[in-house]
């Protein structure tokens, strides 16, 4: 995404600022690289597996930090807030600092680009292209979720607005 690529090519920026980006793959961080980190899907392992994979997270994101002298680690996912991690996400802010910024749009908005996105570009079901009433449910199921999300983690959670124009 457009904020990713930012985060990716501000690495300058950000260690003057005493921070890091770490991507947005939840698995690098827990199984290192490869094909286990690529086809990692968080919240489909049992609320055990989720508080030792943050355990681990967050052991190794530490030892990041502290080899680079940062303060703030940067992961940016939009996946997390449509998964079912709250273990994973609960362990992690009761070891650490935990703030989540989501950037949403309006559901008007955000609904024919996640159609575009999900069921044309990125082709993410089997068979022929649903149409846009028939995937439109699925995907609207997804925001409510990040919703469920923002509740859950209400203190941790911040808001804001994606539009170009406040970008």
């Amino acid at each position: 995404t457009s904020l990713q690529s930012a985060l990716s090519s501000s690495e300058g920026v950000l260690n003057e600022q005493s921070m890091i980006y770490l991507g947005r793959s939840v698995g690098q961080w827990c199984f290192g690289p490869g094909k286990r980190a690529r086809s990692f899907r968080l919240g489909v392992q049992s609320a055990e597996e989720q508080v030792r994979l943050a355990r681990k997270f967050h052991d190794r994101v530490v030892a990041k930090a502290a080899s680079s002298d940062a303060r703030t680690a940067i992961l940016s996912n939009e996946g997390i807030g449509q998964s079912d991690a709250v273990p994973f996400m609960q362990t992690l802010m009761d070891l650490a600092d935990v703030r989540m910024i989501g950037y949403v749009r309006d559901p008007a908005e955000w609904l024919p680009s996640a159609y575009k996105q999900w069921a044309l570009r990125v082709k993410s079901t089997k068979g022929p292209i649903p149409s846009y009433a028939d995937r439109a449910p699925s995907l609207l199921q997804k925001y409510a979720k990040f919703a469920d999300w923002c509740r859950t983690f209400e203190s941790h959670v911040t808001l804001r607005p994606y539009c170009k124009d406040v970008l």
